[in-house]
């Protein structure tokens, strides 16, 4: 298995990190892919190779598909379950 992803996810994770932090004036923020981020983004890659699809398109349309989702769903489920995580 050939991981070709590490070296542009670590090196971007870097990059806005460092601007993060000089933006921000948070040096000891943690910005980009994590570990469970990280292992979904390799599988991703996986899929996508053995699907013949171009990885950031797709990437891109499953942010666009699964984000409204992640938004909408508590909104519309259990709102009052929100606001008492959140106090």
């Amino acid at each position: 298995m050939e991981l070709t992803l590490a070296g542009p996810l670590a090196l971007s994770s870097g990059i806005s990190g460092v601007l993060y932090s000089l933006m921000s004036g948070q040096p000891i923020s943690i910005v980009g892919a994590t570990g469970p981020e990280f292992a979904y983004t390799v599988v991703f890659w996986n899929l996508c190779e053995q699907l013949d699809l171009e990885f950031l398109p797709a990437r891109v349309w499953e942010v666009r598909v699964l984000s409204p989702k992640h938004h909408l769903l508590p909104a519309f489920r259990d709102p009052f379950q929100v606001f008492s995580a959140t106090d």
